[in-house]
């Protein structure tokens, strides 16, 4: 279906549709099933994640705007250059995104400790 208008684009696309509405039923005959609960943790750390992913494509598409310009004056590299202060853009924004919404107990989860690692019997 999306193979001729897109070519090998669209056989990708589709693929990834596929993966995503599997990933979706997954969710929801387990969510039915009550094999799986989300707590309030889990919830407020994905509207956070959200948050943070809206300030980036807003960075993203701010420094383009003004880049844009800029970056179009250069005798040679201009894709790359561009591709290059978006991706510093976009880490710096999601960075300081994630560090301003989350606290230390979360960043804490993430660093395991020798002393509470089970031996392998």
């Amino acid at each position: 279906l999306l193979m001729k208008p897109l070519a090998q684009v669209g056989l990708a696309f589709a693929t990834s549709i596929g993966v995503w509405i599997n990933v979706a039923l997954l969710l929801w005959f387990a969510l039915r099933a009550g094999l799986i609960a989300f707590d309030e943790r889990l919830k407020t750390s994905t509207w956070k994640l959200l948050l943070a992913a809206a300030v980036l494509a807003v960075a993203l598409w701010i420094g383009q705007l003004i880049l844009e310009p800029l970056i179009g004056q250069l005798p040679r590299f201009r894709s790359e250059t561009m591709l290059t202060a978006l991706a510093i853009i976009g880490a710096i924004t999601y960075v300081g995104a994630i560090l301003l919404l989350f606290d230390r107990k979360w960043f804490a989860a993430f660093r395991g400790s020798a002393a509470s690692a089970q031996p392998i019997a």
